[in-house]
């Protein structure tokens, strides 16, 4: 089998990728005072808390074309991930980078994914990648593959607070904090053109794994990979209530990002 690697921005919430040659490459988040890389080093629960406190905007910013040349490196095949076209430049850098490395080494392959879609709907692409690299010696029937089963993937995702949004503009701020007091979740997912569209809203936990169990049962076969931010105690009773709520399916697995 020829030499591989699988790249991808960190929106995919994976740093290390067991048994395979895996690159993350950070995004970040700015404020005005401080700036946080999503790498091995972040301290997730104090970006949150920061985020939360501070009274002026927070700005991501993506990769830029040098970060993915060097995480493409010198040489062998490459298929790269990123967060969706339509929220980040991350995909045009990517692909540019690509170009260049390219250029300078014909022989080279790299293919660059658009997600549409970000987190764990990312990290099931990478899993399906690293097994197609794996069985297939042709790189371009493992990316075939890969298409062919990225139209069968989806993303769910509920915010448990609307601070950050109302921070940028995205909502009102009077929104937020009703939202915050009563305890209202916004449910949404990953539309095909790659944007996140809000489904409705939930009061609580239990409505909104609720909301999340019905709103997936049109899938008849799949796994699910959930993530959630920070490591507090409240996360954790609800990633196990979340695996409770999908108990009956099988195959699925879930996992916390840390």
């Amino acid at each position: 089998m020829n030499q591989f690697r699988i790249v991808a921005d960190s929106s995919c919430d994976l740093l290390t990728l067991d048994g395979a040659d895996f690159v993350s490459v950070p995004l970040s988040i700015r404020t005005d005072a401080e700036e946080f890389y999503d790498d091995a080093n972040l301290d997730v629960d104090a970006m949150v808390s920061t985020l939360r406190d501070t009274k002026g905007r927070s700005y991501s910013a993506c990769p830029n074309i040098a970060d993915w040349e060097s995480a493409f490196g010198e040489s062998g095949n490459v298929i790269a991930f990123t967060i969706t076209s339509a929220l980040s430049g991350s995909y045009n850098a990517a692909c540019v980078a690509k170009k260049n490395c390219e250029e300078r080494n014909p022989a080279r392959r790299i293919y660059v994914v658009d997600s549409l879609s970000a987190g764990p709907e990312i990290a099931l692409l990478i899993e399906k990648a690293l097994y197609e690299l794996r069985c297939h010696a042709d790189f371009d029937k493992a990316c075939e593959a890969l298409n062919t089963y990225q139209a069968h993937t989806h993303l769910l995702f509920a915010l448990e607070s609307m601070h950050n949004l109302a921070q940028n503009g995205r909502v009102s701020k009077l929104a937020a904090t009703m939202a915050s007091v009563l305890g209202i979740r916004a449910i949404g997912q990953a539309s095909a053109e790659g944007t996140l569209e809000m489904l409705g809203k939930c009061r609580g936990a239990r409505r909104t794994l609720e909301f999340g169990r019905r709103g997936s049962s049109c899938w008849a076969k799949w796994r699910i990979l959930a993530t959630g931010a920070g490591r507090s105690g409240s996360g954790i009773v609800r990633m196990r209530r979340l695996r409770w709520s999908f108990a009956l399916r099988s195959g699925s697995d879930f996992r916390r990002q840390t």
